[in-house]
């Protein structure tokens, strides 16, 4: 199987401890007529994906930590560890992440090696968006212990925040482990495609993703994933036929019913398009393909007072990206409410103060405003 530029790398043999099921691809699809105008495949995607300018050390010299204070005995304060273990898990259930995230520093402070409480703070930092934090403190997870677990926890977040290769080698790491299980088996071969997919290398991708089908040849997010890599080949009879497949299964799989507003999208049925990715708005206000596509898709067709509800859906459970600020700060401009325009450009500067375009709008907002104060006068 193939990292980043071709280069291959064994996963544990697996491929000998693997008997093979037939390939996905070779199944038979209907045959669709496709709308003369239509974008280029890479269109299809509302932001394309890119890779983070930033770069971490590589394993062999990044697990350089800060030195663990001496661990005191655990038997000395067994009580107290576990009271805290205890209401931090609770009190991140109650989404308390701050309050949770102080209980497990006190289990630490007591026991620095503590893996529930490590792993408990990592989680908790990605709750707040934390996900520098949340990468140190795995790191240090790893450190402390190396297991298929730890190194597929720390490949999640490393995939998450686009540091590609190198949760392509926190994933192999986990795979050399005969202790990963089938289920951490199945989502790293997934995770891998996924990332190759991200980094061009569709060949390199369609192994990995054969691979994790012969461990669950019924899972509808592999159904998905087959459907993206066919986007990406601009095969859409394929790829509608993989969505369809996959919410035939999963009505609930809110990636595919996005995946299919693209392909109808592109076969030139707005109105189905449309009601795809509110389908998958509905079931997740957080999907961020939907959500890239409402945007993109409601200037074109005019549908502004559609997108600012869509828009206010998807931060009120996803409020820390700044470009989706400035895009509802911009649906405001277009629907004549220019302070919630100012008011959301400017939540967009305080996130991220070098986000694209912010300043210019934030000053094309304020003209208007002055200019409106001006007629009234």
């Amino acid at each position: 199987m193939y990292l980043a530029g071709g280069t291959r790398v064994a996963l544990h043999n697996l491929s000998e401890e693997v008997i093979y099921m037939s390939r996905l691809e070779s199944n038979p699809v209907p045959n669709f007529e496709i709308a003369q105008e239509h974008a280029e495949p890479a269109e299809l995607f509302a932001v394309p994906l890119s890779l983070r300018k930033e770069a971490i050390d590589k394993f062999d010299r990044e697990f350089i930590l800060d030195k663990p204070s001496r661990p005191v005995q655990e038997a000395t304060r067994p009580a107290e560890m576990a009271e805290y273990l205890s209401n931090a898990r609770l009190l991140f259930k109650e989404k308390e992440f701050s309050i949770a995230q102080d209980m497990y520093r006190a289990v630490l402070k007591i026991d620095s090696q503590n893996e529930i409480a490590i792993r408990g703070l990592s989680e908790c930092a990605k709750a707040l968006f934390e996900h520098d934090e949340a990468l140190r403190v795995l790191k240090r997870l790893v450190q402390n212990k190396g297991s298929a677990t730890h190194y597929k926890l720390l490949g999640d977040q490393l995939y998450h925040m686009n540091y590609n290769e190198d949760a392509i080698e926190a994933y192999v790491r986990a795979l050399s482990y005969e202790t990963a299980d089938a289920y951490e088996h199945f989502d790293i071969l997934k995770n891998c495609g996924n990332i190759l997919l991200r980094l061009g290398d569709p060949d390199g991708a369609e192994e990995y993703y054969n691979k994790a089908f012969t461990i669950s040849p019924d899972s509808d997010v592999l159904l998905v994933n087959f459907g993206s890599l066919a986007l990406y080949r601009g095969e859409y009879n394929v790829a509608l036929s993989r969505f369809r497949e996959a919410v035939s299964l999963n009505d609930k799989n809110d990636k595919a019913w996005a995946g299919l507003a693209m392909i109808h999208r592109e076969y030139g049925d707005s109105e189905l398009a449309w009601a795809n990715v509110e389908k998958a708005l509905d079931i997740n206000p957080g999907n961020e393909s939907a959500i890239k596509l409402v945007a993109d898709w409601a200037l074109k067709d005019n549908e502004i007072d559609k997108a600012i509800f869509r828009l206010e859906g998807h931060l009120a459970v996803s409020g820390e990206d700044a470009i989706i600020w400035m895009w509802l700060s911009k649906f405001y401009f277009f629907s004549g409410r220019l302070d919630l325009a100012k008011e959301n450009v400017e939540r967009a500067l305080r996130l991220d103060p070098e986000v694209d375009g912010g300043r210019d709008v934030l000053t094309v907002i304020r003209d208007e405003i002055q200019t409106r104060e001006a007629r009234a006068k």
